[in-house]
């Protein structure tokens, strides 16, 4: 029970960003020893759509979107990050557009990265994910604070001990 309350967002239910970042690096070093790629898909809701009482039924709808064996966590200010496994570019692309697909989720902006395509650190995935050209180029913006907040992301967990083995 102690563990649970340490790994997982009170107020969410979701993963905590530091045990979030700790499995991303783990999932860089599992996919380089055995040549396997995953995703991320980095999320921003408009603050301005959901009042602090709907906040409950986003974070409902990101934690039953995904795979159990996706982890998703909530990186504070209506942000999400989403590690998708064993998923590809394209993989990545089918999960955007369903999200996009349902009515609760319609207003997230999306910015993605794949291993190794776009990176083969977590660092630089993270950075990747925040300046994705290929959502711009599909007309789905990329906010500032998005951008900022993968640099954010990168830059911290540089500072964090290495303890993926």
């Amino acid at each position: 029970m102690g563990e649970r309350l340490a790994i997982y967002d009170r107020e969410t239910g979701l993963l905590a960003y530091w045990y979030f970042i700790l499995r991303l690096d783990e999932e860089v070093v599992r996919c380089v020893r055995y040549g396997q790629v995953f995703s991320i898909l980095l999320f921003e809701a408009q603050t301005g759509r959901w009042a602090s009482d709907d906040e409950s039924v986003l974070f409902r709808a990101m934690a039953e979107s995904f795979r159990s064996c996706d982890l998703v966590a909530h990186l504070g200010n209506l942000r999400f990050i989403v590690l998708l496994t064993n998923t590809d570019v394209p993989g990545a692309m089918v999960w955007r557009e369903r999200l996009r697909a349902d009515e609760q989720l319609r207003d997230l902006t999306v910015g993605r990265a794949s291993f190794p395509a776009d990176g083969e650190s977590y660092e630089a995935l993270l950075t990747a994910a925040g300046a994705s050209e290929d959502v711009v180029a599909d007309s789905v913006q990329v906010t500032s604070a998005m951008k900022a907040a993968s640099q954010e992301l990168a830059t911290h967990s540089q500072n964090q001990p290495n303890t993926a083995a």
